[in-house]
């Protein structure tokens, strides 16, 4: 790896959002999870909960980035595993401990759960707090019971609604920001969107399965099944119209369309605009890079010995986030920049189109001709222009 000394990014934006990996274990056991059953052992090797010398550390990384930046505000997002199993003291305490190390900055808390240990008191908690919730649910019990469940093999779709209502109900709502779910292509993708619907999920993120040529995603046949997913989802959530619930992929590849650079990093990203430490210190560029096991680039720097500069170059973020040719030469790359970095790994590298190129590429013509059959006559050039 490029060890060379930092130098700032000259059309970069500074770091401005690290997610910390608070608790290393989760109380599910999701068939798909990146972390646990796609073939990475790593999180064996690290402490399951992270200690106050670990965050002690990122605050003093938080603030000098931010003073040499001359930000006033940062991103924690605080993730797992399942972050809330430290449990509600530990987790008040590490609030206050961050906000008191980095004062006088502005930290904004954002937090991933699956959802199943929430309740009056957590969501009490969170509010008090200020932390931002979402939570990963992925759809009908009788499909998502199947690949989501604790480790005695119980579903826990149908616990997580339940204790989503704790959520709904508090007075404070809009502390919570959403849920992601992973596509079962086995659920049609317009009954997917009424189901957000149905239960009043209304910010909401549909992830493509991690997975790639050397490591697909369980039950891999192709990307026809996920090509007709999300035809199918986009073409409900787009007759819905004012009544469809926020779906972000749908929504930045829209923007994507109208000339603006997709941020999502299943869209292409920029991954070195945040890092992810994990509770043993170490940086990484994204911890979903797990199911690429070829890669090495797991726990090879930490917070002692990088700056929240030196990890782009460190793990040559840009070198391994670079678009491919096929890529760059396609008429639907600025909608999807190339897709998930994840997705294109190969068993060597990542100079590849994505897994899902077909289900990008489709998609993406197909809210193209959305957008302009949207469009008034009198907007769309149907003929030459004299010279």
């Amino acid at each position: 790896m490029n060890s060379t000394s930092f130098r700032a990014v000259p059309d970069r934006a500074p770091l401005r959002w690290i997610i910390l990996k608070i608790h290393q274990r989760c109380n599910l056991n999701c068939s798909y999870c990146y972390v646990y059953n796609r073939g990475d052992d790593s999180w064996k090797s690290r402490p399951k909960q992270m200690g106050n010398d670990v965050i002690d550390q990122v605050c003093k990384l938080i603030v000098e980035h931010c003073a040499r930046y001359t930000i006033d505000e940062f991103v924690i997002e605080l993730h797992g595993g399942e972050p809330m199993l430290v449990g509600k003291t530990r987790f008040v305490e590490i609030i206050n401990r961050i906000r008191t190390a980095c004062a006088p900055l502005s930290i904004k808390f954002l937090m991933q759960t699956n959802g199943t240990l929430l309740d009056q008191e957590w969501s009490d908690i969170l509010a008090e707090h200020a932390v931002a919730v979402g939570i990963s649910v992925d759809g009908p019990a009788e499909f998502a019971d199947q690949k989501r469940f604790y480790h005695n093999g119980k579903g826990s779709t149908n616990d997580v609604l339940r204790r989503l209502s704790s959520v709904k109900s508090h007075p404070d709502r809009p502390f919570t920001h959403g849920c992601l779910a992973v596509i079962d292509p086995t659920i049609p993708g317009a009954d997917m969107i009424d189901w957000l619907v149905e239960n009043d999920i209304m910010f909401a993120d549909l992830l493509l399965p991690l997975g790639n040529r050397a490591n697909p995603p369980d039950g891999w046949t192709g990307p026809e099944p996920y090509t007709k997913y999300m035809l199918d989802a986009f073409e409900r959530w787009w007759a819905l119209d004012g009544d469809a619930p926020h779906i972000r992929f749908f929504e930045m590849m829209i923007r994507a369309h109208l000339g603006y650079k997709p941020e999502l990093d299943a869209l292409g990203g920029d991954l070195g605009a945040l890092c992810v430490v994990e509770t043993n210190g170490a940086i990484g560029i994204s911890d979903v890079i797990s199911v690429c096991g070829g890669y090495s680039g797991t726990d090879l720097i930490t917070i002692w010995d990088t700056s929240l500069d030196q990890h782009v170059d460190k793990l040559d973020v840009d070198l391994v986030q670079a678009p491919c040719a096929a890529c760059k030469s396609c008429p639907e790359f600025t909608a999807c920049n190339g897709g998930y970095l994840p997705h294109r790994w190969d068993g060597t590298g990542f100079d590849n189109t994505s897994l899902y190129c077909e289900t990008l590429s489709a998609l993406s013509a197909r809210i193209r001709e959305a957008i302009t059959s949207s469009l008034p006559a009198s907007m769309i050039k149907t003929k030459e222009v004299a010279a």
